[in-house]
């Protein structure tokens, strides 16, 4: 899973302010505005070939109250 990571973190480097591994999963940070572009580009370079699901955190005490997550395979 590392090798993963890294090939992500290395690939990614421009538009992600955080890559990291959470419950067995990838974790990438994104701006809004690198979304479309980064999601495109893991499906085209790396065969990320299935959105699973969209969904959201709330964080009430959070300055940006709302992060979205998107699981891709």
């Amino acid at each position: 899973m590392s090798a993963a990571i890294d090939l992500l973190q290395q690939r990614f480097s421009g538009v992600c302010s955080e890559t990291y591994l959470s419950h067995g999963m990838l974790v990438l940070v994104l701006p809004r505005a690198s979304v479309a572009e980064t999601v495109a580009a893991m499906k085209d370079e790396l065969g990320f070939d299935m959105l699973l699901d969209v969904t959201a955190v709330d964080w009430p005490d959070a300055p940006e109250r709302f992060d979205v997550v998107w699981h891709l395979y």
